[in-house]
This record gives structure tokens, C-alpha cells and sequence, in this order.
């Protein structure tokens, strides 16, 4: 009997052009394209090798090699990725990681290496295999990077012929105009927001003033809760600022799943208008704790909570909208949901979410919400998934790990790439 090699690939081309390059490797190929489907099909099948492609839009390749590591998966396997993500493979126990190469000559390299036998757990020469894929990319932005200064040079001595001194003189004219707009940008936004804040606050204390002239006891009532909703939200945008502007490394503790997002949760609830927004709390992490810096977090889960209440805010089109905020334990991780019923979002929202300064509030926003967020899952070892179709509402879901790993455990914020673990 063959043995199984188990091929996880979502893209059904890309899966044509593997199994033709696998299929002289004496392998019975099993083709999967749902990551979860996979893992169930590994532990029944039990395959001799598995091969991840993590080019592919649906599957995250870390991720999965860590999973498969963390319920004692004996197969050997091979995974197809660039970059961070193949170093990342590599230190989670990945036995190699290849290109992502449609040409005959990576296929080939690919099909043979998977032919070979087993070696065993050889962690001596999957070091070897790790530092060899660091030196490639390493000489990989080494020749692009001196590809750009030739070009760059060309230009400089161009300008060099005519003006004496002119490299200098134009470098530092060049990075001081970069430098002036970002921080232009940068202040710009922030101005918005902090403004639309400001706004808020001096209708709210309109409110208290008029009210108590006319002696209107519920209307110095709602005044006061609208001061002071947005005075948490400028908190917030402070809070925002520092955490983009400070360099600063994780101060790790043990966090009660349940008893932290009940926590958020109390003290998030009155910022919602209860009388058009619903907010619903799950608790089903049944016990479970994870290693977090609780501070950060919390700043991160709040911006997403505030930007489902801004959207079901903004929502004109229904009378009551409903935002739901659960934490769980999945696949060994802690998930936190959130989900709205607001009017969602379409692709392009979607891909520019968490960009720096990218916002849809016009001066309500300052772009800087949904940026932090992503930031701080990262330097936790995390992920963050959005679901979300116009007219359909959105999903926010935050994977973490129960330990931060230890890849991360150097990183100060301001030196989170964007990988993903």
C-alpha cells in the first residue's frame, strides 16, 4: 500500500499544477482545501507527510504547523512560503519550507525533497535548514535593496555633475519632505478626531447648562453621560497616540479568560446607547487563562467594541441593532467575537481596515483605532479575521495563544512586522 502524503491547498489550479508534480513521488496524495477539514482528515488518516501551501488565500500556514505540533502530529511537513512566514514555519517544526514557485525547476525540487525518506526527528539539521533560509532572505533583500541604491545612484550623480555637494543637499531635503509629510498626515488626523471629541464634549455640557436653567433634572442627566462618554472616548484617542509614539515591550501576566472580558464588558456597556443598541455578553472560555498584557488588550478589544458601536450608530436604516461579545476557547487558543448587525462593509473597507490613518468617520475618526489593535494582537502572538458583507453586519475574531511565543517575548511595539504566527 502507497503511502498517504495529505496536501493542504485552497486555490483548485494551484492543486492541479502540485498533484501533477507530486504524482511520480509513490505517494497516494489526498487534496484538502479547508484547513479545518485537513486537521480532522490528519488525525484519521494518519499520512506519512503533509504538505501546506501557504500562498493560498484561506490557509495560514504558522498557524497550522503549530497546531499540527501541538497535538503530536508524527507526519513530516513540508510547507510552501516566503518570507517571515517561512521562518516562522521553521522555529514552529516545519521539517522544510519551500518557495512559491510555479516554475518546473522549484516543482521538481519540491517533488524530490517529498520523495525522499523520512529522516526522524532531526532537529540538528532543521537548524541548519532554518539558518540557510534566513541567509536567503536575507540575501534576497540584500540584492534588492542594492538594486534600488543603483538606481538611486544614477540619479545623484546626475545631479552631482551640476551642483557641488548635491547628494548631500538633496538627501536632506528628500527625508526631511518625508518627514514633514508624515508628521503633517499624522497630526492632521489626530486634529480630526480629538476635534469630533470636542464637539461631542461641548454639546454635552450645552445640555447640562440649558437644563439646569430650566430646572430639567433628566436632561443635566443626559448631559452628564454624554461628558462623560466622551471624555473615556479622548482617554481612548490618548491612549491611541501613546501607544504609536512610545516604544514599549510587554508586561506579561496571567489573565482569567471569563473574568477579563466580563470585566471589559461592565465597564464598556455604558459608553452603548441602550436605547437603539443592544450588547449581549457570552462567557465560554470555561476557566481557561492566557498570557497577555491585560492593559493592551483591553485597549484593543475596546477599539474594536467602539468601532461596532460607530457602526451601528451609523446605521439610519434600522431602528435597533444588536452587538455581541464572546470569548471561548478554540483549537487551544482563547477566541474573542465580536459581531454587529450594523450595515458592514464592503472589499475595499475591508483590505484598508487596519492601515495606519485609514478611517470611514470622516473627523469622528483618527485612524489610529483599528492600526493599534491589529499591532497589539501581533505582539501577542495573535490574529485578527473579519467577516463582513454591506448590508450584513460584521465580525471581528481575535485568536490568541495561551502563551505568548517566544519569537515575540524581544519585540518592543514599535518593532511588530507584519507577520502573522
Amino acid at each position: 500500500m502507497e503511502p498517504t502524503l495529505l496536501l493542504i491547498e485552497s486555490e483548485p489550479l494551484r492543486a492541479q499544477r502540485l498533484r501533477d508534480a507530486l504524482s511520480g513521488t509513490g505517494f497516494d496524495l489526498r487534496l484538502i482545501s479547508d484547513p479545518e477539514a485537513a486537521m480532522a482528515a490528519a488525525r484519521d488518516i494518519q499520512p506519512l507527510k503533509i504538505l501546506i501551501d501557504g500562498g493560498s488565500r484561506e490557509v495560514d500556514a504558522p498557524a497550522m504547523v503549530r497546531r499540527f505540533a501541538a497535538v503530536g502530529q508524527e507526519a513530516e511537513i513540508f510547507v510552501i512560503a516566503s518570507g517571515d512566514d517561512a521562518i516562522a514555519c521553521y522555529e514552529n517544526g516545519a521539517a522544510a519550507v519551500f518557495p512559491s514557485s510555479d516554475s518546473e525547476t522549484a516543482l521538481s525540487a519540491l517533488a524530490a525533497r517529498i520523495a525522499r525518506p523520512c529522516p526522524g526527528a532531526d532537529r540538528d539539521g532543521q537548524e541548519l535548514d532554518l539558518q540557510r533560509v534566513k541567509g536567503m532572505l536575507e540575501d534576497e533583500r540584500f540584492i534588492t535593496v542594492n538594486q534600488v541604491l543603483d538606481n538611486i545612484s544614477l540619479i545623484i550623480e546626475q545631479i552631482s555633475d551640476e551642483v557641488e555637494g548635491g547628494v548631500k543637499y538633496f538627501t536632506q531635503i528628500r527625508q526631511l519632505k518625508d518627514n514633514l509629510s508624515y508628521l503633517g498626515l499624522m497630526m492632521g488626523t489626530i486634529a480630526h478626531g480629538i476635534k469630533g471629541v470636542l464637539t461631542g464634549l461641548n454639546g454635552g455640557l450645552y445640555l447640562i447648562e440649558s437644563a439646569c436653567r430650566r430646572q430639567q433634572q433628566e436632561k443635566v442627566e443626559e448631559g452628564i453621560a454624554i461628558s462623560r462618554q466622551m471624555m473615556q472616548r479622548m482617554e481612548q484617542v490618548v491612549f491611541n497616540i501613546l501607544y504609536y509614539t512610545k516604544k514599549r515591550s510587554l508586561s506579561l501576566e496571567t489573565v482569567e479568560a471569563d473574568p477579563f472580558a466580563a470585566d471589559l464588558a461592565a465597564e464598556f456597556e455604558p459608553k452603548i446607547d441602550s436605547s437603539r443598541i443592544s450588547f449581549r455578553v457570552e462567557l465560554d472560555a470555561l476557566g481557561a487563562s492566557l498570557e497577555a498584557d491585560a492593559t493592551m488588550l483591553r485597549a484593543a478589544l475596546t477599539n474594536i467594541l467602539e468601532n461596532a458601536v460607530d457602526a451601528c450608530a451609523a446605521d439610519t436604516e434600522k431602528k435597533s441593532h444588536q452587538i455581541v461579545f464572546r470569548v471561548e476557547q478554540h483549537d487551544g487558543q482563547i477566541r474573542f467575537d465580536i459581531q454587529d448587525d450594523g450595515p458592514g462593509m464592503d472589499t475595499e473597507t475591508r483590505k484598508k481596515l487596519f492601515d495606519l490613518f485609514y478611517s470611514t468617520k470622516g473627523s469622528k475618526g483618527t485612524g489610529l483605532g483599528m492600526f493599534i489593535a491589529d499591532k497589539i494582537i501581533r505582539q501577542h502572538g495573535g490574529r485578527i479575521r473579519v467577516e463582513s458583507e454591506p448590508g450584513e453586519g460584521t465580525r471581528f475574531t481575535v485568536d490568541l495563544p495561551r502563551r505568548i511565543p517566544d519569537v515575540l517575548r524581544q519585540y518592543r511595539t514599535d518593532q511588530i512586522r507584519d507577520f502573522e504566527l
